[in-house]
């Protein structure tokens, strides 16, 4: 079941989605060509109410993979979103994806309201394993959660890993690694 959908700016495109199984809303914006490779099912990505998706936005899912973007979300140029598994990625409303940030979930990512993630930011809910007696190609992922409350700010060029939970309001810093949970309505470096 491989399907690949290369998409330039035109109206007819949410149209089209809609015809192939994927639930759109209204108002609905691509500003650039958009790639979607899907794996699994195309039902399993929902964009909702005037979203507006940039310029080569790669968007995927695989297996029972999930993507969710709720009412006004945006996502900037060169953005990566791969759902797998029985994994998700879901953006709360108003959140905003920065360039060429990459968001790779084989567990499951759910951001609150009005996230602001910049760009180069890197969100991973899964793991290789890492035995040195095998390769690590072949060697099993581990998967995990993500989760980020409402109005949290994520500097460029983060890296947040499996199982970090980052509080309602809190500031992540440019280049911080995230591996832990944080309270709300701080800022950290």
């Amino acid at each position: 079941n491989h399907c690949k959908y290369q998409l330039g700016v035109h109206l007819l495109y949410p149209w089209f989605l809609k015809l192939l199984g994927m639930q759109i809303g209204k108002n609905v914006q691509f500003v650039g060509k958009v790639k979607f490779k899907i794996r699994g099912k195309i039902s399993n990505i929902i964009i909702g109410d005037n979203v507006i998706i940039g310029n080569n936005v790669d968007i995927r899912n695989r297996e029972n993979g999930m993507i969710t973007l709720n009412n006004k979300c945006y996502l900037d140029d060169n953005v990566r979103l791969v759902a797998a598994r029985v994994g998700g990625i879901a953006l709360g409303e108003g959140t905003e994806i920065g360039p060429g940030s990459v968001i790779n979930s084989g567990g499951n990512l759910k951001t609150g309201k009005y996230c602001m993630i910049a760009g180069n930011v890197n969100i991973n809910s899964s793991s290789h394993g890492i035995d040195k007696n095998k390769y690590i190609k072949i060697q099993k992922h581990t998967h995990g959660n993500i989760e980020l409350g409402d109005d949290v700010w994520i500097g460029s060029g983060v890296s947040i890993l499996m199982n970090s939970h980052i509080g309602d309001g809190a500031i992540i810093s440019s280049n911080s690694l995230v591996r832990v949970s944080f309270v709300s309505s701080r800022t950290f470096s």
